[in-house]
């Protein structure tokens, strides 16, 4: 298995095992050597660690992992998110506070915080 090899020579704790082969075999079945070579090669550019079967399947040449694309609508949709939740802990502060919050001056009487 040359896949095996080139992983093992990149990452020399990657175990080869009888296991890992009976398991990754059927799953990389729908790619063809070329493509899972090209998801490899990429998936090393960036990761300091050794894939497992996902990041060779799921990866996309050009790209960081065939997550990038879900991960970044997965944030946009946190920071909308947590847009709202500021939005509604900080209510409107009332005309009569304004002076005192946003000039330093010192609010009238009976309008202590």
């Amino acid at each position: 298995m040359k896949m095996f090899a080139i992983i093992r020579s990149n990452y020399p704790n990657f175990e080869v095992t009888p296991e890992k082969k009976a398991t990754w075999i059927p799953l990389m079945a729908d790619l063809t050597f070329d493509q899972a070579l090209a998801n490899l090669m990429e998936f090393m550019k960036y990761s300091k660690f050794p894939p497992v079967a996902a990041d060779i399947i799921q990866a996309e040449p050009g790209g960081m992992g065939g997550n990038y694309d879900r991960l970044r609508h997965e944030t946009t949709a946190r920071f909308a998110e947590m847009d709202r939740w500021e939005q509604a802990a900080l209510p409107e502060c009332p005309e009569h506070l304004r002076p005192k919050l946003l000039g330093g001056g010192k609010a009238g009487s009976g309008d202590e915080l």
